[in-house]
């Protein structure tokens, strides 16, 4: 028996979900990708375990599991199923729902999507992206706390076509551990919900400061540790295309799968435009201001007439 839809509108994308997703905006009742609830088949070879989850890529669907937990099927960027386990927190599948499902839905798709997220500032987007664990979330809530509206969270979609590339908004949330919602934020993380049930991480809404249409692309910062102050290095067009094909958001699943010909194309494109440069800061939260400082200069330097 199905359940009722909703509708939300997100990273450029209507869905109709099964699922609600009460962190999305709402959207139109026409939609161009589904999420529901059904079953999805056991595996019966092995799988390799990569960061807690098991995936498999068969006919240009993508089915990612956990065990006990278990699995998504994403299929041609249009069809999103869920197969719950019992027990599980249903915040669970919302968050693996809203990143990555609808991620590797974008990269079905063909839209450029980097593992990432951003900001709007200098009139438009500034984007961060690099490994897990390099500070995405961290450096986008450190502009956040200086009054600069989220775009997107861990997953950034670009719309390429256009003269100058277009970030496209995403889900009004910030996903932070809580050294982090203290340190930028100023604020105290108890006060936050987890993320779900079985982490440390929280979730600071931030539909007050959100916004909806899509931002001309003013920069991309490459997250790096290092040296004992921010610094900021613009990449020439080879490094940027290096950096962008590598933080493809659908390689964390799909491997060099991930960094397809259509992700190369988008990425070469942005590479050729200056828009990417590495930052490199320590590993010390209390120099979250000196290093939003780094990036408020670097922009004025970056559009001044």
């Amino acid at each position: 028996m199905h359940q009722p839809m909703h509708h939300y509108a997100a990273f450029g994308l209507h869905i109709a979900s099964e699922l609600e997703l009460g962190d999305l905006p709402a959207g139109p009742e026409a939609a161009d990708t589904t999420v529901r609830f059904g079953a999805i088949a056991p595996r019966t070879d092995t799988l390799p375990l990569c960061e807690q989850r098991r995936v498999a890529v068969d006919d240009g669907a993508v089915t990612i599991y956990w065990d006990g937990f278990g699995a998504v099927r994403i299929a041609g960027g249009t069809d999103i199923v869920i197969d719950r386990a019992p027990g599980i927190d249903e915040g669970f599948y919302r968050q693996v729902v809203q990143n990555m499902a609808v991620g590797v839905a974008l990269h079905q798709r063909g839209t450029l999507t980097l593992h990432g997220s951003a900001v709007a500032l200098a009139g438009g987007a500034v984007g961060f992206v690099g490994w897990k664990g390099a500070g995405k979330s961290t450096a986008t809530s450190a502009l956040f706390a200086r009054g600069y509206p989220l775009v997107t969270d861990d997953v950034m979609a670009i719309d390429t076509a256009p003269a100058t590339p277009r970030v496209m908004p995403g889900v009004p949330s910030m996903k932070l551990w809580p050294e982090s919602v203290q340190a930028a934020l100023d604020e105290d993380p108890a006060t936050l919900p987890a993320l779900f049930a079985t982490t440390e991480k929280r979730i600071r809404d931030v539909a007050d400061r959100f916004v909806t249409s899509p931002r001309p692309l003013r920069r991309i910062y490459v997250l790096e540790y290092g040296g004992d102050a921010p610094a900021i290095q613009p990449l020439a067009p080879a490094e940027a295309l290096i950096a962008l094909v590598s933080q493809s958001y659908a390689l964390r699943f799909l491997g060099n799968r991930g960094a397809d010909g259509t992700h190369f194309r988008h990425c070469q494109r942005l590479a050729s435009q200056g828009l990417v440069a590495r930052l490199t800061r320590p590993r010390n939260l209390n120099l979250l201001d000196a290093m939003a400082d780094a990036i408020e200069d670097d922009l004025a330097r970056a559009i001044a007439p």
